[in-house]
C-alpha cells in the first residue's frame, strides 16, 4: 500500500470522465499484467473518490449451515439486477450462486469434492487458482465501486471451514485492502435441530455416522456447533459490534423466513422474485438405514470412488422411500443441546440481551423412546440392486 493523503472528489461529471478513461486505458494493458492493472485500478480511484478506494462497505454472510443459506443464496442470484439498482452488489467473481470459492481460498489445500471438482489436485495448483480468483474479486470490487455503496458476499463454508483464527486473519488482510468496513451476518440454529437437519447430507456424503454426534466428557466441542467460539473467532475479523447474530427459528425471523429476515434487516429491501428451489428429498427411516448400511459396508477409503454409486442409490431411494427420518430421544437431544448451553447462554447475554439463546422445550418435539428397527433397510438395498441387474444385466454380470 502507498501512503497518500487524502484529498476530496472532483466534479461529477470529471469523475465519470476520468474514471472512464483511467479504466479504458488500463484495460489495454497485457494480460500478464492483471495484478498490476487491479492496482492501478483501485489507486485511480483513490484520487477520484477521495477514500483510496474503500468507498464500499462489505456484508459477508456466513452461514452457518442448515440454516436456509441455498434458499437466500438462491434468492440473491436471481434479484441481482434489484439489488444493483438500490446500491449492492453481490459477487459473481467468488461463485454464481454463492462465496463457496472464497471460502476455499483461505484454506489450506486438501483433497475435498470441491477442488477436486475443479480439477486442483496439489498445493501448487491451488495456489495458482487462489491468486487468480483474488485477483478476480479485486476487480469486481473495482466494478463495484461505481452506483454501489455495499458488496455482499455469501457462503455457509465461511464458517465450516475457517475454523483456524489465522485463515480468519488472511482472509481480514485480503478484505481490508478493498473495503472500509465489515458486518458479519450469522445465523444460529439449535444445536440438535441443526444435527438432526444435516444427517441426510452427512448419510448422502458417504459417512456412517449417528444422527447425533458423539461427544464424550473428556472431548473438545465440534467446532460445527459451538457458536460461542465460532463468534469469537470472528469477532476479531471486524470487532465484536460488527458481528450481526440471528436466530434461525421461524418465530424469530422476520415474516419467519430467513429470506425476508436477511433482505430487511442487512439490505434494507425486499427481493421481489422468490424462485421455486427444490428441497431436498427428505429420506425415511428405511431409506437411511439402507444408506448407513451402504457406507458402513464400502468403508470410508471407498468414499470418493464410489461418490457416483451412492448418488445414485441416494436418487433411488428419494423416489422409492421418502419419508421423515430418524430422531433422536428428547433425552438424547437435551443431553447433547447441554453440552453447548454454557456457550449459547454466554452468546445470548453478548449479543442478545437475553438469559438464554433458544426455547428449550424437547419433549414436544422428539419421541420419549427410541424408534424401534424394522430392518427395511436391507429389504430396500436388495431391491435397489435387483433394480440395477434387471436395468442393465450385461455390466452387471461381467462385474
Amino acid at each position: 500500500p502507498i501512503p497518500i493523503p487524502a484529498r476530496s472528489a472532483s466534479s461529477a461529471s470529471a469523475v465519470d470522465t476520468v474514471q472512464l478513461a483511467s479504466i479504458a486505458v488500463i484495460r489495454l494493458q497485457p494480460l500478464r499484467l492483471r495484478p498490476l492493472r487491479i492496482r492501478l485500478q483501485l489507486l485511480i480511484l483513490f484520487f477520484i473518490r477521495g477514500d483510496g478506494g474503500h468507498g464500499v462497505r462489505c456484508i459477508l454472510h456466513i452461514g452457518t449451515e442448515k440454516t436456509g443459506s441455498t434458499s437466500l443464496q438462491t434468492a440473491l442470484s436471481v434479484n441481482r439486477e434489484h439489488l444493483s439498482e438500490r446500491g449492492i452488489f453481490y459477487s459473481k467473481a467468488a461463485g454464481t450462486l454463492n462465496s463457496r470459492a472464497l471460502a476455499a481460498a483461505f484454506c489450506e489445500y486438501s483433497s475435498d469434492d470441491y477442488l477436486a471438482r475443479l480439477g486442483i489436485e496439489d498445493t501448487t495448483q491451488h495456489i495458482s487458482w487462489r491468486d487468480n480468483l483474488l485477483d478476480k474479486i479485486r476487480e469486481e470490487v473495482v466494478t463495484a465501486q461505481t452506483g454501489h455503496d455495499t458488496f455482499l458476499l455469501s457462503s455457509e463454508h465461511f464458517s465450516s471451514r475457517l475454523v483456524r483464527e489465522e485463515q480468519i486473519a488472511s482472509l481480514k488482510s485480503f478484505l481490508l485492502t478493498l473495503f472500509a468496513d465489515f458486518d458479519v451476518a450469522c445465523y444460529l440454529r439449535r444445536q440438535d435441530r441443526m444435527a438432526v437437519s444435516r444427517h441426510n447430507e452427512v448419510l448422502r456424503a458417504g459417512f456412517a455416522e449417528p444422527i447425533l454426534p458423539n461427544v464424550q466428557a473428556s472431548d473438545s466441542l465440534p467446532l460445527l456447533f459451538d457458536f460461542e467460539a465460532l463468534l469469537r473467532r470472528w469477532s476479531k475479523l471486524a470487532g465484536q459490534s460488527a458481528l450481526k447474530p440471528r436466530i434461525y427459528d421461524k418465530k424469530a425471523l422476520v415474516d419467519g423466513d430467513v429470506v425476508d429476515d436477511f433482505s430487511k434487516t442487512f439490505l434494507h429491501t425486499r427481493l421481489p422474485e422468490r424462485p421455486l428451489r427444490q428441497a431436498n428429498v427428505a429420506l425415511s427411516k428405511p431409506a437411511q438405514d439402507a444408506l448407513h448400511m451402504f457406507n458402513t459396508a464400502m468403508g470410508p477409503r471407498n468414499r470418493k470412488a464410489l461418490s457416483q454409486a451412492r448418488r445414485k442409490l441416494s436418487q433411488y431411494l428419494e423416489i422409492h422411500a421418502p419419508g421423515q427420518g430418524r430422531q433422536p430421544t428428547s433425552g438424547e437431544a437435551r443431553e447433547f443441546y447441554n453440552l453447548f448451553k454454557k456457550g449459547n447462554d454466554l452468546v445470548a447475554r453478548t449479543y442478545f440481551n437475553e438469559e438464554i439463546l433458544f426455547p428449550e422445550d424437547f419433549n414436544s418435539e422428539y419421541p420419549e423412546i427410541e424408534d424401534s428397527k424394522h430392518h427395511t433397510g436391507a429389504q430396500l438395498l436388495l431391491q435397489y440392486f435387483e433394480h440395477l441387474i434387471e436395468a442393465q444385466p450385461e455390466s452387471m454380470s461381467l462385474e
